[in-house]
């Protein structure tokens, strides 16, 4: 096998394995999972933290990417509770958010921008920056690896049929 072909097959079964994610997800109408991405304090007091994140995180099958910025407006102190709060801030539930945005953000084929602030559990206000990716966008985008490593395949096993067939001897009767 080619190096070329190699990398082919591992980056189409690293595809695959995401297109079967995303369809199950799908399918299924998965709840939101947790989020992967950057958090930083951006300020902290003794009555409130703000925190910014940049993520990435699963919305059922669609896939929200942006950024937030987490406020906890606590007049009276934190005291025991800031590490909670903190805990909260680095790992915000997007879709809640989403869900209590007003205006609702509106989409075009399942696309949307979304920008402004949720009022989230108790002192917690969340700012959201970004964009939802459809479930059938990442399904088309992760299919597109496997379709040309099969095609691929199964031209170079007809390639390899035809020269066996050719190279085997006439049998005359």
């Amino acid at each position: 096998m080619s190096h070329r072909f190699q990398v082919l097959f591992i980056s189409a079964l690293l595809s695959a394995a995401i297109f079967f994610v995303v369809i199950v997800r799908w399918v299924r109408a998965s709840p939101p999972s947790g989020s992967i991405g950057v958090a930083a304090i951006r300020e902290s007091t003794d009555t409130g933290v703000v925190m910014d994140s940049y993520n990435v995180q699963l919305l059922g099958a669609s896939l929200w990417i942006g950024s937030t910025r987490t406020s906890v407006l606590a007049p009276f102190g934190l005291w025991g509770e800031r590490e909670e709060f903190e805990r909260i801030a680095s790992n915000p539930d997007v879709a809640w958010a989403i869900e209590n945005l007003s205006p609702q953000p509106s989409t075009f084929v399942g696309f949307a921008r979304v920008s402004g602030t949720a009022a989230m559990d108790g002192p917690v206000f969340l700012e959201l920056s970004g964009v939802i990716v459809p479930g059938w966008f990442l399904a088309v985008i992760t299919s597109v690896l496997p379709a040309a490593w099969t095609c691929r395949f199964v031209r170079n096993f007809r390639k390899m049929k035809a020269s066996t067939i050719e190279a085997e001897p006439q049998k005359r009767e």
